[in-house]
């Protein structure tokens, strides 16, 4: 179970978002938001490889000690997500994007061979 709840945090580009999150049973604050579909969540997979440690993915939710969140790629993924995900239900009244309101899930700090894929 958990909580709806607003966080807020800088992104890559410095600016600081709102985003909705949930505050988990262990006491931590989640980018996980179930107020629209399924959820809309962000991992980290903590640079990972993409090519050959699948087993690992999608990775742990991100979370915080606090409603502030202190990783700007989480926080861009985290809210972004929920940029698109509100662009396609105003615009064009779809219930997430596959209209069955399926959970959005964003991965950050992902490793593929040798590049990081923030």
């Amino acid at each position: 179970n958990s909580i709806s709840l607003t966080g807020t945090g800088k992104d890559d580009l410095g600016i600081t978002r709102t985003f909705g999150i949930s505050e988990q049973s262990n006491g931590k604050y989640a980018l996980a938001d179930y107020t629209r579909g399924q959820g809309i969540e962000t991992y980290d997979v903590n640079y990972r490889d993409i090519t050959f440690e699948e087993k690992y993915y999608p990775g742990i939710l991100a979370t915080s000690t606090s409603t502030t969140f202190n990783d700007p790629k989480a926080v861009s993924a985290h809210f972004l997500a929920t940029k698109v995900y509100d662009f396609y239900k105003d615009k064009y009244k779809r219930n997430s994007f596959d209209n069955k309101g399926n959970k959005v899930v964003s991965v950050v700090h992902a490793w593929d061979s040798g590049e990081t894929d923030d």
